[in-house]
């Protein structure tokens, strides 16, 4: 009968091989890359492939199962995987031969079967020099990693550095752009900053940023997820088993549960490397980014506002010098003058006393009207520095006779949702009183519209005021506080009244699609309906 090679029993019996490797393995624990090995399906495979290429070593030489060793050996360190357990795959081998071996040796008793000691040999010495094959470019590529982790941590920390001494969004964004289109060899880099009343879009190396790449920007600021394009521009993961080519991919700008927006990169021809360890890297200097975005927000917004308190604080005193002058020229033109006609019919009266007293009485009538006049133009300029009807009967019915005013006197309908009784603050109360004073006087001369609504409501501990229009509106964006047009100071004043009283403001515009102001003020007691 004719001799089996010992390759030809072995590649037969290559699945019993694999499974005697995996009992043997198993007596011990298994390692994180036992594991990947023994109990993926990736890895079993693997297992398979490199049995089979050990075993053809004997009749094809050991140079091709060496360059495997090779890049195993590249991909183990790349992984991150500890060398500890390597040497238990070709002890486990070994046996798992032998055993094979003593099986088919002794199924053969009466065959001419020859036991060939040198190929075993050969197979012993082949994982040897294997080992020593894979151990040699592990500790390489390992040595590689690290010098590279150090450059990277290098890198980092100088990118930290030049970052936190930016004091724009626009040096913020180009720093960034020039640094990763130099790390991943990008085409271009695309930044869109999108954050309270922040929007701000930078593109690299051309100003523009391409359509495609601006919608992809607005879909991940918007959803917060990251997205990935391959080779066919086909969405795809960023794993170690997915290709790592991408023409583009985009990520979520975010820091402390806050995003600030999205960065892109892409490359029309040929795409460019970008597996989980690059997005390990690009995420590391986004967070970083967030953070200075974060920082120059924070800077910009106190700049804007000691601007916007220095303006306020000059237009507040020329009101009350305005006001003042007004409250002086009501009264000399109201109580001053009402006051001096009563005094001229006083001394007209003196000299009636003896010699008409019809005349006399005539006067003294109409002396006292002249009093209920000044008495009335006083309750009228007192009512107009501070509403009565807040201190008498309450914040409600004050708030109704200002409607009802501005409507007569304005034609504007008011739809209002009001509570029968508010218990608030004293302080609170005027807060609201004027801001909805201030919202009318907006409304009137700025929206445009015959009608609007005012809605009062309970929110926890405060009192909700909400002032609504569907008018001409206007852009948020541009700037509602802007010192430079004193048409926002109202706004502005409303804004700094509700802080002070230790409410919040808010307030939703757009063009053409009306506005929307929302107060709250501390109460005290809570409301009733």
């Amino acid at each position: 009968m004719g001799v089996s090679s010992l390759s030809g029993v072995l590649l037969k019996r290559l699945p019993e091989l694999v499974a005697i490797i995996d009992r043997l393995i198993r007596k011990t624990p298994l390692s994180p890359y036992q594991a990947s090995v023994l109990e993926t399906d990736s890895g079993k495979k693997r297992l398979f492939v490199w049995c089979e290429r050990l075993i053809r070593t004997l009749d094809q030489g050991a140079v091709g199962f060496f360059d495997y060793q090779r890049q195993i050996g590249i991909e183990r360190a790349s992984r991150g995987y500890q060398m500890d357990g390597a040497t238990q795959f070709y002890s486990a081998f070994l046996q798992a031969v032998w055993e094979i071996c003593r099986k088919e040796k002794n199924g053969h008793a009466q065959v001419d079967w020859i036991w060939n000691d040198s190929e075993l040999e050969q197979l012993h010495q082949t994982c040897l020099q294997g080992l020593n094959v894979f151990s040699n470019i592990y500790l390489g590529e390992r040595e590689s990693l690290l010098d590279e982790s150090l450059s990277y941590l290098d890198n980092l920390h100088q990118y930290t550095h030049d970052i936190i001494s930016r004091q724009s969004l626009d040096e913020i964004s180009s720093l960034l752009a020039s640094n990763v289109s130099g790390l991943f060899k990008v085409q271009g880099c695309s930044l869109l900053i999108q954050h309270d009343k922040v929007s701000e879009s930078f593109n690299h190396p051309r100003p523009k940023i391409p359509k495609d790449i601006l919608k992809l920007l607005k879909s991940v600021t918007k959803t917060g997820n990251p997205v990935f394009y391959n080779g066919v521009m086909e969405a795809t993961q960023c794993r170690e088993d997915e290709n790592p080519v991408k023409m583009q991919v985009c990520l979520p700008i975010r820091a402390r549960a806050s995003c600030y927006g999205a960065f892109a990169l892409y490359s029309r021809e040929g795409g460019f490397e970008f597996a989980a360890k690059q997005l390990g890297i690009l995420n590391q200097m986004l967070y970083i980014t967030a953070v200075a975005i974060e920082n120059c927000v924070m800077i910009q917004e106190i700049k804007q506002n000691r601007k916007e308190l220095h303006a306020l604080t000059g237009k507040i005193m020329t009101l009350q010098e305005e006001e003042r002058k007004r409250v002086a020229t009501d009264i000399h033109d109201t109580i001053a003058q009402t006051l001096t006609g009563v005094g001229y019919q006083m001394q007209y009266c003196k000299g009636l006393v003896r010699d008409d007293q019809h005349e006399l009485q005539n006067n003294i009538e109409g002396a006292l009207r002249l009093v209920d006049k000044a008495i009335s133009q006083s309750r009228e300029l007192i009512a107009n520095l501070r509403p009565g009807l807040i201190d008498t009967v309450g914040l409600v019915p004050a708030l109704h006779q200002l409607l009802d005013q501005f409507t007569e006197e304005t034609e504007i309908l008011i739809e209002r949702v009001i509570p029968d009784n508010v218990d608030i603050m004293p302080e609170s109360s005027i807060c609201l009183y004027r801001v909805l004073q201030s919202a009318l006087s907006n409304i009137f001369r700025h929206a445009g519209v015959k009608k609007a609504r005012v809605t009062v409501t309970a929110k926890g501990k405060f009192v909700q005021l909400t002032v609504s229009d569907r008018g001409k509106g206007f852009d948020p964006f541009v700037g509602w506080s802007s010192f430079k047009n004193p048409d926002k100071f109202g706004l502005l004043g409303m804004k700094e009244r509700v802080e002070t009283a230790g409410g919040m403001f808010r307030l939703k515009a757009a063009r053409n699609k009306g506005c929307l102001i929302q107060v709250k003020i501390p109460a005290n007691k809570s409301i009733e309906h």
